[in-house]
């Protein structure tokens, strides 16, 4: 099933107008133009797809968020501050925060320079379009990322981001309908109980058979339809924080599906002495089974932030990975960046990110953020001619 979200364009970041300004490359497939739509599996696991559209004059933006900014705000809410969702009080002020973000704040009604609802598709290559297939991060969604999807389709991809359902998004809609809010664990953020040492262990393999479904339903079974055909050969995937650690698991599963893998600021450690109603004290190559296996012949663009390279325990996982992955893999470290530096809200906020930023310990936020582009536009090109 595929639906488009349709918005009036009222507000644009200048940021991500500047990054929709570049040249979308030279491959038959690329585009001016990219096409949004969302979309659901059989078994009701929600997606959004980006992919290379044919200009049309009459086409409706396409905007950040899958529902709307405030439906996304009621899951930050619910995530960082003490009123939960089943509460009393979320129950009465949550519909108020919803309306009012949608109604007063700027971002609400923006648009993606470039992208629109429900275009026609480029004519795809003989054998099918090359795909990403992306997994967001712990609290986010498959929302922070939608410039970068969007550079990655005008450059000829199409990009499928997974909305996961297993309790570490900051707000999801399950089949039928029906939220579910981010599942704190047990022993942290006022939760009882004690913080189970392979707690995150357990949900990644949950993120990651939601990431294979995915790609199963997109490449095997055609789950796109005649229009926008899967090459088998040329699929990547990728991921942010925790995304990257999912995708990097499925990749230790099944090596032999994946062209490559696109890990951004991955969360290849966990601390378990910082985590206080935890038993263990242990670090954590994370997830174990990739760490164990590696990603066989598969190459694999890592991307970092500085604040997760100054970890050392985080930093030796990461480049213990990256030496277990295929020719041609690429690592980096974006100088004074934060983990932040990875997502859209560098465009959100506007003129206010670089303050933003600053107080976060990142330099030049909008530069990086660019860096980020061309580090992965660049990646891509060299997997679309292997």
């Amino acid at each position: 099933m595929l639906r488009g979200t349709r918005l009036s364009a009222l507000f644009t970041p200048a940021l991500a107008e500047r990054l929709a300004a570049r040249p979308a490359g030279n491959e038959p497939t690329c585009s001016p133009v990219v096409g949004v739509c969302d979309a659901q599996t059989p078994a009701g696991l929600r997606f959004r797809v980006f992919y290379p559209g044919q200009p049309d004059s009459t086409a409706v933006p396409a905007g950040w968020f899958t529902e709307s900014l405030g439906d996304a705000l009621k899951g930050h809410v619910h995530t960082m501050s003490p009123m939960k969702s089943g509460t009393t009080s979320f129950a009465l002020l949550a519909p108020l925060l919803k309306g009012v973000a949608n109604t007063v704040i700027p971002l609400a009604h923006a648009a993606l320079p470039t992208a629109f609802v429900d275009l026609v598709p480029q004519p795809p290559p003989p054998s099918g379009f090359p795909v990403v297939v992306f997994s967001h991060g712990l609290t986010g969604t498959g929302e922070e990322q939608a410039t970068l999807f969007t550079a990655w389709a005008r450059a000829g991809w199409v990009v499928a981001v997974v909305h996961h359902t297993e309790g570490s998004s900051s707000r999801a809609v399950l089949p039928g309908g029906n939220e579910l809010y981010y599942q704190h664990p047990p022993g942290m953020n006022g939760r009882p109980g004690v913080y189970p040492p392979d707690y995150r262990t357990v949900q990644v393999e949950r993120r990651q058979a939601e990431l294979t479904s995915l790609v199963q339903y997109i490449v095997d079974d055609k789950g796109l339809g005649a229009k926008l055909p899967i090459e088998n050969k040329r699929v990547v995937i990728g991921g942010f924080s925790y995304g990257a650690a999912t995708a990097a698991l499925a990749v230790a599963k099944h090596p032999e599906r994946y062209a490559a893998a696109i890990l951004l600021d991955g969360w290849f450690n966990i601390d378990l002495k910082s985590i206080k109603s935890c038993s263990s004290d242990e670090q954590v190559a994370f997830p174990p089974l990739a760490h164990e296996r590696g990603l066989g012949s598969v190459p694999a663009l890592f991307v970092g932030s500085s604040e997760f390279a100054g970890y050392r325990a985080m930093h030796k996982a990461t480049e213990e990975l990256s030496r277990k992955c295929g020719p041609g893999t690429e690592t980096h470290v974006l100088p004074q960046t934060t983990h932040f530096s990875f997502m859209d809200m560098v465009c959100w906020l506007s003129v206010f990110a670089p303050w933003v930023y600053r107080k976060m310990g990142a330099h030049d936020p909008e530069g990086s953020y660019e860096q980020l582009f061309d580090l992965t536009t660049a990646f891509l090109s060299r997997i679309s001619k292997l």
